[in-house]
């Protein structure tokens, strides 16, 4: 892979700038759901019953996971187009793997 190969457009800069995203959106999505929970438990504070508290920070987990499927889905789902488009370059150009 050559400099050329970037500046001819025949490999992709795209999948790496992809996979940059999703760690960018991974660690935002992380700080947007801990302030949201945050803001619930602190809501909650207030009740006496601390049964919405006890929700918030058991359900916090699994909105984590959930988060991080669904970004790693969508990103996957992404890359998987330019593997495609890489592995037809190499076959055009008799580079196939076997």
């Amino acid at each position: 892979m050559t400099w050329r190969d970037f500046l001819s457009f025949n490999r992709m800069i795209t999948p790496f700038i992809i996979k940059v995203f999703f760690w960018i959106n991974v660690v935002v999505n992380a700080v947007i759901i801990s302030f949201i929970f945050m803001v619930v438990i602190v809501a909650s504070l207030g009740v006496e019953e601390y049964i919405l508290t006890i929700f918030a920070v058991s359900s916090y987990p699994i909105a984590l996971l959930v988060m991080f499927i669904i970004a790693r889905i969508s990103t996957e789902l992404l890359i998987v187009v330019f593997q495609i488009n890489e592995t037809l370059v190499d076959i055009r150009d008799g580079r196939c793997k076997r």
